[in-house]
């Protein structure tokens, strides 16, 4: 899949482009909108903001982090392997703690300072963002990609940024299935 950007200076323009792209068959998990405004984009029904989660950099940083932390905790375990606390339960039980323990802490502390920092996908639109515009972006297949120009060549107010790569669509198609499934198994 690949990932299509565009701006406006308005949310209703970016809800009218979500609500064409739905009706042109997009799916409602595959169009977000990132945005200064978040209470804004909460009040336009039409519109799906990019998580708190997603808008920091804390899922990149703590894999990160756990890698880091998997180094350590493969260093401790092969330094007690060498030093022989592995002769008994309690000395096997302590070196067990402090490779489970590294590797927590590691995956723990860069997840914090990821939390701090902005996504480093949408550094790029820093600008863009503080300027007061938002910042619409969809997944399209490429069977899709027509139905994304039609609609957003006929809705005025929306540039054209850029593309990238998108979110796998094993993904995207998850991501639309869960609340199908939830919403036609559970009353």
């Amino acid at each position: 899949m690949k990932r299509y950007f565009y701006a406006a200076n308005d949310l209703d323009v970016l809800e009218t482009l979500a609500n064409r792209l739905q009706a042109a068959g997009l799916d409602y998990v595959q169009m977000h909108v990132l945005s200064r405004d978040g209470s804004g984009v909460e009040s336009h029904s039409g519109l799906h903001g990019v998580s708190s989660l997603m808008q920091s950099d804390v899922l990149h940083a703590g894999l990160r982090g756990a890698l880091l932390g998997t180094v350590l905790a493969l260093l401790v375990l092969g330094v007690g392997w060498q030093l022989g606390a592995f002769a008994s339960q309690a000395s096997t039980t302590i070196t067990l703690f402090l490779a489970i323990g590294g590797l927590g802490f590691c995956t723990w502390e860069a997840g914090f300072s990821g939390i701090q920092r902005r996504n480093r996908r949408f550094a790029h639109l820093q600008q863009l963002l503080d300027s007061g515009r938002h910042v619409f972006f969809v997944d399209v297949r490429a069977t899709q990609l027509l139905a994304l120009r039609q609609a957003v060549q006929s809705v005025p107010g929306i540039e054209a940024l850029m593309a990238s790569r998108g979110m796998p669509a094993w993904l995207i198609r998850g991501q639309s299935a869960i609340p199908r499934f939830l919403t036609q198994t559970m009353p």
